[in-house]
Formats: C-alpha cells, sequence, structure tokens
C-alpha cells in the first residue's frame, strides 16, 4: 500500500494547473514535511517508499507520485526530500509553463554534470532555460506535463526489474516520447547533502550547478541554439560533450577538441596544466558576447572547482581555494572570449570498414584530433579486430569490459565464472585510434587479473560486490590497475549509461588466447 499523502490544492496560471508531490521515506523522519512547507499550504503532497524495507530505490516512491496525478492538474512537480527551494520559485515555474507547456522542467542540475555546465553556459549567454543534454534527466526536482508524468511511471513499471534508476529510466521516457527537457539557470533548487538511503554517498556533496537563495525576478528566456561543445570538469578531468553529425552525443576531452577548433597553441599550452582554467576557457569560447559580472556569472563559475572533484572523497575545498578557483575560471572565460580561432585542416586520411555509428563515430573524432580524417570503405581497417579488450565510448556491453560495467551501473554484483577469461587486457577507443592514425600494427595490451580487473570496475562504476563463482581464479598479470584506466572506466560506464540503447558494437579478440566472454 503506498502512503500518499492528500493534495489540496493546485497554482493555477490560465489554462495551466501545477501540483506536486514530496518523495521521502520513513527512516527520513520529518524530511517529507519540512520540504513540503516550503509550498502554499496543501500543495505538495507526501509520498512514501511504498516498500521501506525494500531493496534501496526512489523509483519505486517516483512511480506512486507520478502515475497518480490529478486529473484538474496540467503539470506535476516532484520534490525529492532533501531539496530547497529558491525563494520566488513558483513564480519562475509557472512562467516556464506558460513558456513551454510541453516541455519538462528541472529545477536542478549537479554541479559536475553536463547538464550543469549548460546551466553554466546559460548563465554565461543569458538564458535562463538550458536544454538538458547527453546524460540522465535530474529528477531531484522535476516538472512533467500530466500526459508525461503518466506515460513515464507507467514505462517505469514495466522496465523496474532491469535496475536502472529513475533518472535513466525518464531520460529514455523523454526520449522516447520526444519531450525535451529545459533545466532553470540559475537552479531553482538546491539539495541539501545529508545521508543517502539509495547509497548516492559515494559520489561526494551533490551540490548545484548555480543556485541563488533568490531567483531573478526575470521572463523565460530558452536557449534556442545550443553550443556546439558542453565542457565541464568532472573527476578532476576537463571533458566535454560533442554533437556527431548524426545527432549522438560523443563523449569526449576538452583540450583535444579546443585544439580541433582552433584555439591558439599558445592559449592552450597555458591552460593545459589547470582543469579548471581549461574548462572556463572552453566556456569562454562558447559564450562569446555574453554577460561577465553579476551574481548569476559568479556563482556558475564558483563550482567549476569544487564540483569538478567532488567524487574524490574527503572534506572537499576549503573556501579560500574555492574563491581562488572561481577566479582562475573568470579570467580564464574572459580569455576564451577574446581569442580568434583557425581550425587547422586535415593532414591525412585512412578508411575504415563500416560498422556500428557509435563506435565509428568516436573513433572519427578521436582520429580528427591527430589531424587524420575518416572515409568508410569496405577496404578500411577493421576497428573490431583488435588483439585485446576494446572498450569506451561506443562500445556496447557485449564485450568483456563492457559486460562488468554494465552489472555495475545496474547495481548488480559483478559475477565472474568460467566462461570469463583468466586475464583481461584493456584497449580504449582513443588508444586504437592512435594506432590507426600511425598506421601501426598495436603492441598487445597489459594483463590484469579479471578478478583485479572486476574490483577496479566496481571502484570506479559503483561499489557493488565482486564474486569469484570460478572453481580455480588464476593470479598472474599486473594486478594493479592504473589511475588513468579507472578514470576511462567512469567515462565509459557514463557514455554506456546514457547513450547506449542496444546497437553498438560487437567486439572481438583476433589473437587473444582466451575466449571472450558474451
Amino acid at each position: 500500500m503506498v502512503a500518499l499523502g492528500r493534495s489540496l490544492m493546485s497554482l493555477a496560471r490560465g489554462p495551466y494547473r501545477l501540483d506536486g508531490s514530496v518523495l521521502t521515506h520513513p527512516g527520513r523522519g520529518d524530511a517529507g514535511a519540512r520540504t513540503a512547507a516550503q509550498a502554499p499550504p496543501g500543495l505538495l503532497r507526501i509520498v512514501s517508499d511504498p516498500q521501506p524495507d525494500g531493496p534501496p530505490t526512489v523509483l519505486r516512491t517516483a512511480v506512486a507520485a507520478w502515475g497518480t496525478v490529478p486529473e484538474d492538474s496540467t503539470h506535476h512537480l516532484v520534490l525529492q526530500d532533501d531539496m530547497l527551494l529558491a525563494e520566488g520559485a513558483w513564480e519562475r515555474i509557472l512562467d516556464a509553463i506558460e513558456a513551454a507547456p510541453d516541455a519538462a522542467l528541472a529545477l536542478f542540475a549537479i554541479w559536475d554534470s553536463r547538464t550543469g555546465a549548460m546551466v553554466r553556459l546559460g548563465a554565461l549567454t543569458g538564458a535562463n532555460w538550458v536544454p538538458a543534454v547527453g546524460e540522465y534527466i535530474p529528477c531531484a526536482a522535476l516538472v512533467l506535463p500530466r500526459d508525461t508524468a503518466i506515460g513515464y511511471a507507467r514505462m517505469a513499471r514495466e522496465h523496474a526489474a532491469e535496475g536502472w534508476p529513475d533518472d535513466i529510466l525518464m531520460q529514455r521516457h523523454l526520449r522516447a516520447a520526444g519531450v525535451r527537457c529545459l533545466v532553470s539557470a540559475p537552479n531553482l533548487a538546491e539539495h541539501l547533502d545529508g545521508p543517502s538511503i539509495v547509497g548516492n554517498a559515494f559520489r561526494g556533496p551533490r551540490r548545484s550547478a548555480c543556485f541563488l537563495p533568490v531567483a531573478p525576478d526575470e521572463p523565460p528566456r530558452i536557449m534556442r541554439n545550443p553550443p556546439p561543445l558542453v565542457p565541464f570538469l568532472k573527476n578532476g578531468v576537463a571533458q566535454c560533450l560533442e554533437r556527431s553529425p548524426d545527432g549522438d552525443w560523443l563523449h569526449l576531452e576538452t583540450g583535444a577538441r579546443l585544439r580541433l577548433l582552433g584555439a591558439p597553441e599558445a592559449r592552450l599550452r597555458a591552460v593545459a596544466d589547470h582543469d579548471v582554467r581549461l574548462t572556463g576557457y572552453a566556456l569562454g569560447l562558447l559564450s562569446r558576447g555574453g554577460p561577465s559580472s553579476g551574481p548569476v556569472v559568479a556563482e556558475a563559475l564558483r563550482t567549476i572547482g569544487p564540483g569538478g572533484v567532488s567524487q574524490r572523497g574527503g572534506d572537499g575545498l576549503d573556501e579560500p581555494t574555492v574563491r581562488r578557483l572561481a577566479e582562475h575560471a573568470a579570467r580564464a572565460v574572459e580569455a576564451g572570449r577574446g581569442d580568434p580561432l583557425h581550425p587547422p585542416p586535415a593532414r591525412r586520411r585512412i578508411a575504415v570498414r563500416p560498422g556500428d555509428r557509435p563506435l565509428t563515430a568516436h573513433l572519427a573524432a578521436y582520429l580528427a584530433e591527430s589531424g587524420t580524417a575518416v572515409t568508410i570503405a569496405d577496404d578500411g581497417a577493421d576497428p573490431r579486430a583488435v588483439d585485446g579488450d576494446l572498450y569506451g565510448p561506443g562500445c556496447g556491453p557485449d564485450g568483456l569490459i563492457g559486460s562488468l560495467v554494465w552489472q555495475a551501473l545496474r547495481s548488480r554484483p559483478i559475477l565472474l565464472t568460467g566462461a570469463h577469461p583468466a586475464l583481461v587486457r584493456p584497449l580504449h577507443v582513443r588508444e586504437l585510434a592512435g594506432d590507426l592514425a600511425r598506421e601501426a600494427t598495436a603492441q598487445r595490451p597489459p594483463a590484469y587479473p579479471l578478478r583485479e580487473f572486476a574490483l577496479a570496475v566496481a571502484e570506479a562504476v559503483r561499489p557493488v560486490p565482486v564474486r569469484d563463482l570460478r572453481p580455480a581464479p588464476a593470479a598472474h598479470g599486473t594486478s594493479t590497475v592504473s589511475p588513468e584506466i579507472r578514470f576511462r572506466l567512469h567515462h565509459y560506464a557514463q557514455w554506456l549509461a546514457y547513450e547506449w540503447f542496444g546497437g553498438a558494437a560487437t567486439v572481438s579478440r583476433t589473437t587473444a588466447a582466451e575466449p571472450s566472454a558474451r
């Protein structure tokens, strides 16, 4: 039985009616009531986990809330019980509903996310609603049109057993339904860090990319033409998204993409050793003519540094360090806005056999960074015939490394059986691109014992148990998995979760002695 409070009223403007729910759990005491008290009395009902002793997940409670929107409401807001709303948020939400009644409206984006980077680009270009991009839909404070909400609840029930969290299922539902998601810039909600019942504490503080306690009293300005790159800092590394010609999101790294855009080499050398500066410089290149000061811009730049290292553990950065990093970012933004771009021409061209679109697109992107253009031809190089275990953006979960990552992504124990090889030989798509660009035969990648590599996957992706069911596990090979491989495993996991929908490559070993696990 689902514990539902009663929603006694809705907010109305013109033909639109907004009501809402607060998701909570009995173990969180009066957190739901405190969150509901931020709204006009009776607007937000409290929805408690219908199976509080079950496996920890937000999805059960979210389905209960989204699936029971009152018939007289056109829109429904769902808040998690640890969210703080900005003063004036309700008026800004109604403004956005009027401006984009068919859109999903996210009020929060975490500070190291791709969508959080779009919030920063909104702040730097003057837009106060920006499209969500290339990852999960932030569901901690989300408004949906009624039909979209009911449809999501139905879809989520059907797919609940697959192990995906509510935000990944929301992304897939909105994509399938053709519903865009807009995110407020600045955010209209902030996350109050505390204990996580669903196990998210491992990823560190989860704060907003840009939140002001009082929402600016301004009409909606929706970003109509998103930039070609979306730069963000995560795990201490400057990364970016880029749209491929086919419309897919490519998961890449910022420095190499800026060089390909034609940023001055001297400037890139000056910022390359400091990922906050590199991220700020990229934001500047993409926001020419936008505002350079004010509280929204200041807060958007302030969060780059602490957000970018939030998953590294510890107590985070002290306030003087945060201020210093914000100053670095602000100076880099201004430098980026003033520098000319001179894209370099391709220096050579290679042929690659036609294959699965995501892998080919990422290979082409990595090859372009080395000045190599790609032609698709039947007699070209076969990127799938490699002496190693290929992984990285563009590779599906059917390869050895992909299967390990896939289990961890869905919070499943990683099971090792006799069907698996004793050793893992990781070859990243970027390394393969380097070999293709040099037209050289790749050296066989170093080998890691399967169990040690699986433990590295669990650490990089999500802390799940590794269960070795093999009768006599082998223990040879290199046992220490490097930080670079761990970073690339995390990067790959995010591409798999956000962009893989069943069409990525099947990769085979051609000379390895061990059979692939399928």
